[in-house]
C-alpha cells in the first residue's frame, strides 16, 4: 500500500511540473533568433509573464534592441477591441514584461524587435484560460 501512495504522489507531481512548464515559441525574426516564453501554459485571464530571448547570427544574446510585445483579442462582432502594447525590459540575458490578458480566448501576439532602424518581429497565438 506505501509503494501506491508513493507512486500515486510522484505521478501527481509530475503532472503538475509538466503541466507548469512555460509556453515556449522559437522563430526567427530576420537575422534574429527568437525564443519567447509564456510562464503559465495554457495562459490565464490575468497577469502573464513572458521572456523573450534575442539572439543574433552568431547566438550571442541581443542587449541593445528595444523589445515591444503587442496583445490583441480577434475582433468580434458587439464588443470593444481587448489589447495592449508592452515596453520589454532587458534584464538577466533576457527581456521580460507582464502581459495582462483580460478575457478567455485566443489572443494574438506580436513581438517586435527594433534595432538600428530596423524592426522584425514574430507573432503567435495562445489561447487564454
Amino acid at each position: 500500500m506505501k509503494r501506491l501512495a508513493v507512486f500515486l504522489v510522484v505521478f501527481v507531481f509530475g503532472l503538475t511540473v509538466v503541466y507548469a512548464a512555460g509556453l515556449e515559441v522559437k522563430k526567427k525574426a530576420g537575422d534574429y533568433d527568437v525564443l519567447a516564453v509564456l510562464e503559465k501554459n495554457p495562459p490565464v485571464v490575468g497577469k502573464n509573464a513572458i521572456s523573450i530571448e534575442v539572439k543574433d547570427k552568431s547566438a550571442k544574446p541581443v542587449s541593445d534592441a528595444k523589445v515591444v510585445v503587442e496583445y490583441s483579442m480577434p475582433p468580434m462582432p458587439g464588443m470593444p477591441p481587448h489589447g495592449a502594447k508592452r515596453n520589454a525590459e532587458f534584464k538577466n540575458g533576457k527581456y521580460a514584461a507582464v502581459l495582462d490578458l483580460s478575457m478567455r480566448g485566443a489572443w494574438n501576439i506580436t513581438v517586435k524587435i527594433e534595432k538600428g532602424g530596423k524592426t522584425e518581429s514574430i507573432k503567435f497565438t495562445v489561447d487564454a484560460q
